[in-house]
C-alpha cells in the first residue's frame, strides 16, 4: 500500500507542472543499493525551496501572495481533476531568490485524488472540511480544498485555527 501511495503522489504531482506548484525532477525506486540506501527504495527529486516550509507572511500584501499562489496552484490540479486535500501552511514552501522559479510552491499531494474518488478520511483536522471529517468521500472536490484554503486564510489573518478541537 505505501508504495501504491508512493507511486500516486509521483504521478500526480509531476502530471501537475505549473509555477506555483512544487516541481518533481525524477523519482522511482533505486536500482542498487548504496550506503544507507537498500534497493528498491523509492525516491522523488523536488525542486529546491531554500526557504523551506513557509511560514505565516508577516505583512498583509505578503498574505495575499501566498493565498493568491495557493488559489492558482489549486486552479491547476482542479482543473486536471485532483484534489489536494489537505491545505495547510506546512504543505506550502517558499523558494528564495537563489533558486530557480523564487515564490512560494503548493507542496505535498500525497493524499491527494481525483475528484469523486472513494477514499480515506486523510487530511489535517483543522483545515479538513466536513465532507472529509464526515466520510463523504463522493462529496470531496474542488470546494474541499477552498473549505482547507479558508482555513489557512483565517490562521493567518487571527493567529488561530478556524476549527475548534475538542476532546
Amino acid at each position: 500500500t505505501d508504495v501504491d501511495a508512493f507511486e500516486s503522489e509521483l504521478r500526480v504531482q509531476a502530471s501537475l507542472v505549473h509555477r506555483d506548484i512544487l516541481m518533481v525532477l525524477d523519482g522511482g525506486f533505486a536500482e542498487v543499493s548504496s550506503p544507507g540506501i537498500a534497493a528498491g527504495t523509492p525516491f522523488m527529486v523536488l525542486e529546491w525551496a531554500s526557504g523551506g516550509a513557509a511560514e505565516a507572511p508577516s505583512s498583509w500584501e505578503g498574505v495575499r501572495r501566498l493565498l493568491v499562489t495557493c488559489l492558482s496552484g489549486l486552479a491547476r490540479a482542479h482543473a486536471a481533476g485532483v484534489v489536494h486535500r489537505d491545505v495547510k501552511l506546512g504543505n506550502v514552501l517558499r523558494c528564495t531568490s537563489v533558486d530557480r522559479r523564487p515564490g512560494y510552491k503548493l507542496a505535498d499531494f500525497g493524499i491527494a485524488l481525483a475528484a469523486g474518488s472513494r477514499a480515506n478520511r486523510a487530511g489535517t483536522p483543522a483545515n479538513m472540511a466536513p465532507e472529509q471529517i464526515e466520510g463523504r468521500a463522493h462529496e470531496i472536490g474542488p470546494a474541499t480544498d477552498l473549505y482547507g484554503l479558508g482555513c489557512l486564510a483565517f490562521r493567518l489573518a487571527t493567529g488561530r485555527s478556524a476549527v475548534k478541537m475538542t476532546d
